[in-house]
């Protein structure tokens, strides 16, 4: 998923052409800057770590699994924080970023035959 995700940014980066911030840190960065790979990537692999700790989380316990969970939500928002910061992208680069990742990710499950459907996907954790 990570490599598809990828070959979605590139090709959407291409097709749009929308520059970048000029940032002060790094003055001659160069290339699309919309949709931020860095905010699509981290929100699908999040997703994917979410989704195999939904059926895989045997033996951690509640106050473990919560505070994994936080970090893998935090996670992407603070990788599209960090991009706003440098100045390597505007925000709606990182938000585009973050709607991209969304929809490829439940894009690729869906594909795959892979969601969970039914009464059993919500209480089956293993």
């Amino acid at each position: 998923m990570a490599a598809t995700s990828t070959v979605w940014q590139i090709a959407l980066k291409r097709i749009l052409e929308r520059p970048r911030p000029q940032p002060p840190l790094v003055p001659f960065w160069s290339g699309a800057g919309y949709p931020s790979g860095h905010a699509l990537s981290a929100l699908c692999i999040s997703l994917g770590w979410l989704l195999w700790l939904r059926w895989h989380a045997v033996g951690l316990r509640r106050a473990q699994l919560t505070a994994v969970r936080g970090a893998l939500v935090a996670w992407p928002l603070l990788v599209g924080a960090s991009r706003i910061y440098i100045d390597a992208h505007w925000t709606s680069d990182v938000l585009g970023g973050l709607l991209f990742g969304a929809m490829h990710f439940c894009g690729s499950w869906f594909i795959a035959g892979r969601w969970p459907t039914g009464a059993a996907a919500l209480t089956d954790t293993g």
